[in-house]
């Protein structure tokens, strides 16, 4: 699959999680946002739809085939966030994303990182790679997003760049203010 076509995939499910989803990045508790694996869950589910059905998405999945844990370039063992392939098969024709996370900017020293994404892609021949931030940070009462990729393209590295301009971020932060606000007006009274 082209690069472009992975990536408007991936920015169309992502602006999908934050209209629909924004209540997970206003939930702070002691100073930290929900945590990744959480706001990866509900990036795949709004990914999920994106590829045709051949294409399994996973978050937290570490088998490289039927048996073996996926590992790094350097043995090390891996566990992507989320991934686009089919289970049980190896190989670039099997193997389409493999996607690492980070939130916040203080988040993005622990974990996984670019050469995590870099490594993992080059051991199981992923087509794609991203590392993606969030950039997500308290404002006073507000939440706000600066989302960044950097992408890896068999084995060619692209610089890191906004996902979406600030014009179409302050929209899509305006329409998940609408979805939530429709939401609340027909949610069914607790009981």
């Amino acid at each position: 699959m082209q690069p472009n076509t992975v990536r408007t995939r991936l920015r169309t499910a992502l602006r999908q999680l934050l209209v629909d989803d924004w209540t997970l990045f206003t939930s702070w508790a002691a100073g930290r946002p929900v945590s990744e694996v959480s706001i990866c869950a509900h990036l795949g589910w709004h990914l999920r739809p994106q590829f045709p059905r051949s294409w399994d998405v996973d978050c937290e999945y570490n088998r490289a085939g039927d048996d073996a844990v996926k590992r790094g370039a350097g043995g090390e063992t891996l566990r992507a966030d989320l991934l686009v392939h089919r289970r049980g098969r190896t190989g670039p024709g099997n193997n389409l994303l493999v996607l690492e996370l980070k939130v916040t900017e203080a988040s993005a020293g622990t974990g996984g990182s670019f050469d995590s994404v870099r490594s993992l892609a080059r051991a199981h021949r992923y087509q794609h790679g991203v590392y993606l931030t969030l950039g997500a940070r308290r404002d006073g009462d507000d939440v706000r997003l600066a989302p960044r990729w950097q992408w890896v393209h068999g084995g060619e590295v692209a610089p890191q760049q906004d996902v979406f301009g600030s014009a179409a971020l302050e929209a899509i932060r305006q329409e998940s203010f609408l979805e939530a606000d429709v939401r609340a007006r027909y949610a069914a009274p607790d009981k």
